[in-house]
């Protein structure tokens, strides 16, 4: 059933558009980094948004720092110790995790995560390292290449995909 989102989550870490996911009837992905809460919902033309589904806290791990709305279905990474996880989300708004990696399950430190034609783009601002790789349908990653520190200039806070 849905209902109309009326209270905020506090710190909203995230807000992730699932729009190209053409299994959920939500757009929006909101997710509170610090205790694990999240909602799903869509907004109308006239800018009103109706929740589809909410979660709360401790349904999701907390410290996602970033998540990145993908083919395959949604990324979630902790930058500080690499751990990740891959899920979806079905018509009525359940959550069903796919894959999960460990800490050290990918390499910490990518402070822009986004998902390109090409593959899911990683970016280090410290030491302008990155890497290119695809989700299969079950959550594995394969990395597609990787680029050494320095390949790309350092310091870029914000990386947008054109469509």
């Amino acid at each position: 059933m849905k209902t109309n989102w009326k209270i905020g989550f506090g710190v909203l870490a995230s807000l992730v558009s699932l729009t190209p996911m053409s299994s959920v009837l939500a757009d929006e992905l909101f997710y509170n980094t610090s205790n694990g809460a999240a909602a799903i919902g869509a907004f109308d033309h006239s800018g009103n948004f109706t929740q589809l589904k909410g979660y709360a806290a401790g349904i999701f791990s907390t410290n996602w720092s970033q998540i990145v709305n993908t083919p395959q279905g949604v990324f979630f990474y902790n930058t500080n110790n690499g751990a990740a996880a891959v899920g979806v989300f079905d018509h009525s708004g359940n959550f069903t995790q796919l894959k999960n990696y460990p800490p050290g399950g990918f390499s910490s430190g990518w402070s822009q995560i986004v998902n390109t034609p090409q593959g899911v783009f990683f970016y280090n601002t410290s030491n302008g390292a990155a890497a290119v790789g695809v989700f299969d349908r079950s959550g594995n990653y394969t990395q597609l290449k990787g680029y050494p520190a320095g390949t790309f200039a350092i310091g870029w806070t914000k990386i947008v995909e054109q469509p």
